[in-house]
Protein backbone atom coordinates (compact mmCIF):
# COMPACT_ATOMS: atom_id res chain seq x y z
CA UNK A 1 0.00 0.00 0.00
CA UNK A 2 1.29 3.67 -0.63
CA UNK A 3 2.49 5.22 2.70
CA UNK A 4 2.44 8.75 1.52
CA UNK A 5 -1.06 8.77 0.12
CA UNK A 6 -4.34 9.30 1.75
CA UNK A 7 -6.23 6.25 0.89
CA UNK A 8 -7.74 5.27 -2.45
CA UNK A 9 -11.11 5.40 -3.18
CA UNK A 10 -10.54 2.99 -6.24
CA UNK A 11 -9.44 -0.12 -3.26
CA UNK A 12 -9.78 -2.95 -5.76
CA UNK A 13 -7.67 -0.98 -8.33
CA UNK A 14 -4.02 -1.90 -9.16
CA UNK A 15 -1.34 0.07 -7.43
CA UNK A 16 1.48 1.00 -9.30
CA UNK A 17 4.73 3.83 -9.57
CA UNK A 18 3.79 6.79 -10.99
CA UNK A 19 5.36 7.97 -14.29
CA UNK A 20 5.25 10.81 -16.19
CA UNK A 21 3.96 10.90 -19.83
CA UNK A 22 4.10 12.83 -23.17
CA UNK A 23 1.84 13.47 -25.28
CA UNK A 24 1.68 16.45 -28.19
CA UNK A 25 -1.25 18.40 -28.55
CA UNK A 26 -1.63 16.66 -31.71
CA UNK A 27 -1.57 13.46 -29.75
CA UNK A 28 -4.22 14.74 -27.61
CA UNK A 29 -6.70 16.29 -30.31
CA UNK A 30 -6.14 12.70 -32.17
CA UNK A 31 -7.42 10.62 -29.06
CA UNK A 32 -10.14 13.42 -28.59
CA UNK A 33 -11.48 12.80 -32.28
CA UNK A 34 -12.28 9.01 -31.29
CA UNK A 35 -15.22 10.26 -28.86
CA UNK A 36 -17.76 11.03 -31.48
CA UNK A 37 -19.47 13.37 -30.49
CA UNK A 38 -16.09 15.39 -29.93
CA UNK A 39 -15.07 14.70 -33.26
CA UNK A 40 -17.97 16.02 -34.84
CA UNK A 41 -17.75 19.65 -32.81
CA UNK A 42 -14.38 21.49 -33.15
CA UNK A 43 -15.77 23.78 -30.75
CA UNK A 44 -15.99 21.06 -27.74
CA UNK A 45 -12.79 19.93 -29.31
CA UNK A 46 -11.14 23.26 -28.36
CA UNK A 47 -12.67 23.43 -24.81
CA UNK A 48 -11.74 20.45 -23.88
CA UNK A 49 -8.20 20.82 -25.44
CA UNK A 50 -8.20 23.63 -23.41
CA UNK A 51 -9.28 22.71 -19.97
CA UNK A 52 -6.29 19.72 -20.65
CA UNK A 53 -3.79 21.98 -21.31
CA UNK A 54 -4.40 24.51 -18.30
CA UNK A 55 -4.27 21.19 -16.29
CA UNK A 56 -1.32 19.22 -17.82
CA UNK A 57 0.19 21.60 -20.58
CA UNK A 58 3.19 19.42 -20.76
CA UNK A 59 3.87 16.13 -19.33
CA UNK A 60 1.33 14.56 -17.98
CA UNK A 61 0.59 11.66 -14.84
CA UNK A 62 0.18 8.15 -15.94
CA UNK A 63 -1.98 9.39 -19.37
CA UNK A 64 -4.41 11.52 -17.81
CA UNK A 65 -4.40 14.40 -19.54
CA UNK A 66 -6.13 16.83 -16.33
CA UNK A 67 -4.69 14.97 -13.70
CA UNK A 68 -7.80 13.33 -12.12
CA UNK A 69 -7.11 12.07 -8.82
CA UNK A 70 -8.71 8.69 -6.71
CA UNK A 71 -8.00 10.39 -2.86
CA UNK A 72 -11.34 12.26 -2.55
CA UNK A 73 -14.40 10.94 -4.79
CA UNK A 74 -14.94 8.77 -7.32
CA UNK A 75 -15.69 10.43 -11.06
CA UNK A 76 -18.97 8.25 -12.24
CA UNK A 77 -19.33 4.92 -13.71
CA UNK A 78 -18.08 6.08 -16.70
CA UNK A 79 -14.79 7.13 -15.87
CA UNK A 80 -14.20 5.13 -13.17
CA UNK A 81 -14.64 1.66 -15.38
CA UNK A 82 -11.73 3.01 -17.32
CA UNK A 83 -9.39 3.25 -14.61
CA UNK A 84 -6.42 1.04 -15.31
CA UNK A 85 -4.29 1.59 -12.35
CA UNK A 86 -3.75 4.31 -9.24
CA UNK A 87 -0.54 5.77 -8.08
CA UNK A 88 0.91 8.05 -4.80
CA UNK A 89 2.69 11.24 -6.68
CA UNK A 90 3.63 14.58 -5.20
CA UNK A 91 1.70 17.11 -6.27
CA UNK A 92 2.66 20.81 -5.25
CA UNK A 93 3.30 20.30 -1.48
CA UNK A 94 1.34 17.17 -1.09
CA UNK A 95 1.08 13.17 -1.92
CA UNK A 96 -2.03 12.62 -4.04
CA UNK A 97 -3.47 9.55 -5.50
CA UNK A 98 -4.01 10.04 -9.30
CA UNK A 99 -6.20 7.58 -11.84
CA UNK A 100 -3.56 5.94 -14.26
CA UNK A 101 -4.46 4.59 -17.65
CA UNK A 102 -3.22 2.13 -20.25
CA UNK A 103 -2.98 4.50 -22.65
CA UNK A 104 -3.78 8.49 -24.01
CA UNK A 105 -6.96 7.40 -25.89
CA UNK A 106 -8.26 5.74 -22.39
CA UNK A 107 -7.49 8.84 -20.90
CA UNK A 108 -8.93 11.22 -22.93
CA UNK A 109 -12.19 9.23 -22.98
CA UNK A 110 -12.32 8.80 -18.61
CA UNK A 111 -11.71 12.54 -18.25
CA UNK A 112 -13.97 13.62 -21.31
CA UNK A 113 -16.98 11.53 -19.18
CA UNK A 114 -15.78 13.26 -16.17
CA UNK A 115 -15.97 16.75 -17.39
CA UNK A 116 -19.41 15.94 -19.28
CA UNK A 117 -20.40 14.64 -15.59
CA UNK A 118 -22.39 17.50 -13.54
CA UNK A 119 -20.58 17.44 -10.40
CA UNK A 120 -21.08 21.16 -8.71
CA UNK A 121 -22.13 23.12 -11.62
CA UNK A 122 -23.27 21.60 -15.32
CA UNK A 123 -21.61 19.29 -17.85
CA UNK A 124 -18.71 21.29 -20.27
CA UNK A 125 -20.82 20.67 -23.10
CA UNK A 126 -23.56 22.52 -21.93
CA UNK A 127 -21.31 25.54 -21.54
CA UNK A 128 -20.35 24.72 -25.21
CA UNK A 129 -23.88 24.70 -26.11
CA UNK A 130 -24.06 28.60 -25.07
CA UNK A 131 -21.00 30.23 -26.32
CA UNK A 132 -21.54 32.94 -29.04
CA UNK A 133 -18.73 33.67 -30.88
CA UNK A 134 -16.87 36.09 -28.93
CA UNK A 135 -13.66 34.42 -27.57
CA UNK A 136 -13.38 36.63 -24.44
CA UNK A 137 -17.05 36.24 -23.76
CA UNK A 138 -16.66 32.13 -24.28
CA UNK A 139 -13.76 31.80 -22.34
CA UNK A 140 -14.67 33.43 -19.38
CA UNK A 141 -17.72 31.09 -19.38
CA UNK A 142 -15.21 28.57 -19.47
CA UNK A 143 -13.42 30.00 -17.02
CA UNK A 144 -16.38 30.55 -14.93
CA UNK A 145 -16.87 26.83 -15.51
CA UNK A 146 -13.63 25.48 -14.89
CA UNK A 147 -13.21 26.84 -11.06
CA UNK A 148 -17.19 26.37 -10.29
CA UNK A 149 -16.86 22.14 -11.72
CA UNK A 150 -13.44 21.39 -12.32
CA UNK A 151 -10.54 23.15 -10.06
CA UNK A 152 -12.61 23.97 -7.83
CA UNK A 153 -16.11 23.58 -6.49
CA UNK A 154 -16.81 27.68 -6.67
CA UNK A 155 -20.47 29.10 -5.95
CA UNK A 156 -21.64 32.30 -7.34
CA UNK A 157 -20.20 34.38 -4.64
CA UNK A 158 -17.45 32.72 -4.81
CA UNK A 159 -17.02 33.46 -8.49
CA UNK A 160 -17.66 37.26 -7.71
CA UNK A 161 -14.70 37.29 -5.04
CA UNK A 162 -12.25 35.82 -7.33
CA UNK A 163 -13.74 38.41 -10.26
CA UNK A 164 -12.87 41.22 -7.52
CA UNK A 165 -10.04 40.18 -6.21
CA UNK A 166 -7.98 37.75 -8.17
CA UNK A 167 -8.50 34.89 -6.03
CA UNK A 168 -10.21 34.32 -2.19
CA UNK A 169 -9.76 33.87 0.89
CA UNK A 170 -9.34 29.96 1.84
CA UNK A 171 -10.66 28.33 5.35
CA UNK A 172 -7.41 29.11 6.95
CA UNK A 173 -7.57 32.83 6.45
CA UNK A 174 -4.91 32.66 3.69
CA UNK A 175 -5.84 34.46 0.48
CA UNK A 176 -5.57 32.28 -3.06
CA UNK A 177 -4.66 33.37 -6.14
CA UNK A 178 -5.84 31.96 -8.71
CA UNK A 179 -5.52 34.25 -11.57
CA UNK A 180 -8.83 34.51 -12.97
CA UNK A 181 -7.77 37.05 -15.86
CA UNK A 182 -4.81 35.16 -16.80
CA UNK A 183 -6.72 31.84 -17.28
CA UNK A 184 -9.93 34.12 -19.23
CA UNK A 185 -7.17 35.53 -21.38
CA UNK A 186 -4.93 32.12 -21.77
CA UNK A 187 -8.65 30.13 -22.51
CA UNK A 188 -9.35 32.80 -25.30
CA UNK A 189 -6.36 32.43 -27.19
CA UNK A 190 -6.58 28.83 -27.02
CA UNK A 191 -10.38 28.87 -28.17
CA UNK A 192 -9.27 30.81 -30.92
CA UNK A 193 -6.17 28.64 -31.85
CA UNK A 194 -7.89 25.30 -31.86
CA UNK A 195 -11.60 26.52 -32.82
CA UNK A 196 -10.28 28.96 -35.93
CA UNK A 197 -13.89 27.76 -38.13
CA UNK A 198 -15.84 28.71 -35.07
CA UNK A 199 -14.25 32.09 -34.58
Amino acid sequence: PFTKCSPSKYPGVAEKKGVRTKHTVADRIASLNKIPKVAASEILRAALLTVFLKEQPSSMPDNNPAGIQGDDAKWGAKTDNLVSYVSCVADSREYRIFLGFDSLDIGVEAVYHAMERKRFYKPISEVVNGFTGDPNKDADDLAVWYFKNWNMASNDARIAEIRRTGGYINSEGEFVDVKFDATVTGFAQKLKKYAPTFY
